[in-house]
This record gives structure tokens, sequence and C-alpha cells, in this order.
């Protein structure tokens, strides 16, 4: 790799993807990336689809070109499908014509690409989100997609019983159908990048799986803004103090390989060595609502709190003012919510198909199995170490979040993959 190879001379970028300074996980990431990338002074043409990304705040650097294209009765027809009142159909009908529509619009997108391509050439192209869909001669390729989509798939071949009970067997056939077509995509699409990075080493060990060969894999952590996601800024004293009761926090979407039925089952046990924890959950249930009967059969159980979601403004004063973050899920990625709660001063605790484990200071606690026995233990573990050592745990949690989630220290990184000799760059 090229690791010391550093971006002396400011270079001339085509960035395609998900961009969203208030969405979240990669978006925000991505975000954060771009920002930095542009305050270095790097020259960046966003490609968008009209009215899917928007700069934001990104478009107040003056060395940022914003360019949306849009595909006219795409737009027509999506405003169509807003119409249809069945949820069901309307879900399935959305779901078809995205494909479709994301088809047209790269389609358009590379013809203008390319031109500009050909009429001064790019150092690179930067695929935020997803694989790239192209990539151009003499310069650099380089993707950094959400996931390998090889992990959803085989989390729900392995929990095929539990996901057909919940959620009914044409529907999870359906799901399995998709990830696999998602993999055969997958699999040729990698092949338009020279670079992939993954959020993780797991993340990594998943695309190697898929057929990419370790000298294209570069693993980097979401970044995270630090400015704004630090630790509250109160006395020592005051940081000091605990309140009665221990909060955790499970932050993000609820789909199955999140474990919603663990972290439930694991906070019961939890009660019943300590009844002063509490358990808040946020999350929409995306397309397994079936998944919403869990809280119903866990109604009795005290302590108990479920929103479906909360402004992304207000997501750091949550943080802070949480004792723990806690991921239950298998097959991770990367928790930006683990990022963003370790930039707060907050412990976590998560399992070992986490990739976000990777970023852990020795006082986060990581369950070595997904069973209730075995997370209520780390749950009650880290109730005893933030009671004992508060400020210590914050300020290791903090300093950790430094050391790996600084968005200077990874864009840079990132440009050191673009930053090769002339006849390193593909040729096609």
């Amino acid at each position: 790799m090229t690791e010391t190879i550093e971006c002396v001379q400011p270079k001339r970028l085509a960035v395609f993807g998900f961009v969203d300074e208030n969405a979240g996980s990669q978006a925000s990431a991505s975000y954060v990336v771009l920002e930095s990338i542009l305050q270095q002074g790097h020259t960046v043409d966003l490609y968008a689809i009209d009215g899917f990304v928007t700069p934001g705040r990104l478009a107040e650097f003056p060395n940022l070109t914003y360019v949306p294209l849009r595909v006219a009765w795409c737009a027509t027809v999506w405003m169509w499908l807003k119409n249809v009142d069945n949820k069901r159909l309307n879900s399935i009908f959305e779901f078809a014509f995205a494909k479709v529509s994301f088809f047209f619009h790269t389609r358009k997108i590379r013809q203008k690409l390319q031109a500009a391509h050909l009429a001064r050439p790019y150092d690179a192209l930067l695929s935020f989100g997803l694989l790239s869909p192209w990539r151009l001669r003499n310069a650099r390729t380089i993707s950094w997609p959400q996931g390998p989509p090889s992990g959803e798939l085989g989390w729900m071949l392995r929990n095929i019983r539990p996901l057909v009970r919940r959620l009914g067997l044409c529907y999870v056939f359906l799901l399995i159908m998709l990830y696999f077509w998602k993999c055969v995509v997958a699999v040729r699409a990698h092949r338009r990048s020279d670079i992939i990075i993954g959020g993780s080493r797991w993340t990594l060990s998943m695309w190697r799986r898929l057929g990419v060969a370790s000298e294209r894999l570069v693993s980097l952590p979401y970044p995270v803004d630090l400015s704004r996601f630090s630790p509250s800024s109160v006395s020592s004293d005051s940081a000091n103090a605990l309140p009665s009761a221990f909060q955790f926090l499970h932050l993000g979407r609820l789909v199955p390989r999140k474990r919603l039925d663990l972290l439930l089952e694991s906070f019961t046990r939890v009660l019943k060595t300590d009844p002063s924890a509490r358990l808040l959950i946020v999350g929409g249930f995306s397309y397994a609502t079936a998944y919403k009967s869990l809280l119903e059969e866990y109604s009795t159980c005290p302590n108990i709190e479920y929103q479906e979601r909360i402004p992304r403004t207000e997501v750091c004063d949550l943080l802070r003012n949480v004792q723990c973050s806690l991921q239950t899920s298998e097959n991770e990625d990367f928790g930006s919510t683990i990022a963003e709660s370790l930039s707060c001063g907050t412990p976590v605790v998560l399992g070992p198909s986490n990739g976000t484990a990777d970023y852990l200071p020795d006082c986060c606690q990581t369950f070595s199995s997904y069973d209730p026995e075995t997370i209520s233990q780390a749950m009650l573990a880290t109730i005893q170490r933030v009671r004992s050592e508060k400020q210590s745990t914050a300020a290791a949690c903090r300093q950790s979040a430094e050391m790996w989630f600084d968005a200077t220290a990874i864009s840079t990184n990132l440009l050191r993959h673009i930053c090769l000799p002339e006849n390193d760059a593909n040729p096609a």
C-alpha cells in the first residue's frame, strides 16, 4: 500500500454517493470526511441525483462544485408513487422503481462525469456509501461502501427459523433473494474500484470472502466531528456525580440482526441485580416491523422506554446524558453510535462480530458470545466500572475517540491512496 506517500499538491476529485450532515451513520461520516478534504484545499465536484443528495453547508466552500442531475420522467414516476395509498404496494413499487431510477440517473451522471474528466482530468473518483458505479481512465477509483451485503445475508441464513417465525416464510424468502442478488451485484461491482475501504477488520474479512484481494482493501473508521461530539463541559464535582438510575442506550435502526430480543432479555437480567437500571431504545424497525411485537412482549418489564426517532441535532446531548451505549447487533460493519458515544466520554458495550471493537479502550466491555447471561454480565460490569471510576472512564473513552476518529487524520489517510506514482493509476 502507499501509507508513506503524502499529498503535497491539491487534488481534483469527483465525488458521488451518500453525503448528509444530519443523516447519521455513514452519510454523516462521509460529510465529515468531505468537509475535511475541502478544508485541506482540494477541489471537489460533488455529483448527485437532484433532490436526493444536497451539499448543505459544504456549499459554502469555494472549492466545491455541486453537480445535480435529474431524469425528468423518473421524477414524474416518483411523484405518482407517492399517491399510492396501499402501503404494501407502495413499498414494493418504490423498491422496484428505485433500481430503475438509479440505473438511468447513474447513466446520465456517468456521461457528465466522463465529459468533465476528458476536459480536465480528475485525480480520483470517490464513492461514499456504495461501490462506485464507474471507474475513470488514468485516475484512482476509491469506494467506501456502507458494508458488504454478505454480512446481512450470512446472518439471515444462520437465523432463518426465528426470522420465519417473526416475518413469515414468503417475506423471509424475498429478503434472502434480495441479499443474494446484492452479493452478486457486489461481486461484479467491486472490480470497478482500485481501493475499497471498510470500517473495521471484520468488514475487510467479509470483502475478502467476496473475492476482493487484500491489497485492494483498506480499514478506516468513520470519522466523528470531535468538536461537536464532546464530553459535557461541567465542573469536576458534577462530572463525578452519578444519577440514581444507570441508563443504557440503544440508538439505531432495529433490523433483525441488531438482536432486539437479546437486548431486552439481557436487560431483564440486569434488573434482577440492579432494579434502578434503565434502558432507552431509539430507532425505527425498517423492513422488519413485525419485530415491534417484542416490545409488547416485554411491556410489563419496568424501566424500558422506546422512541421511534429523535432529531439528529439532539443526539449529542443524549449520548452525554446516558451512562452507557449498548449494541447487541451481530455482523456490524461499524457502529457510528459507538464512535460518537466514545467521543462524548460515554462507555460502550458490544459483541464479538461488531467491527467497532477495533477502536475500544480497555475500560469498555465486549461480551464474548451472543447470549443473555454473557451480555447482562458485561452490562453489570459497566455499571460497576462507571460508578467507581466515572471520570477516568470518560477520559479514556474520549482519548480513544481522539486517537481513532479524527477527521483530518482519516481524510489524510484516505488521500494517501490517491497520491500514487503516475504509472500506478489504473489505465482503464
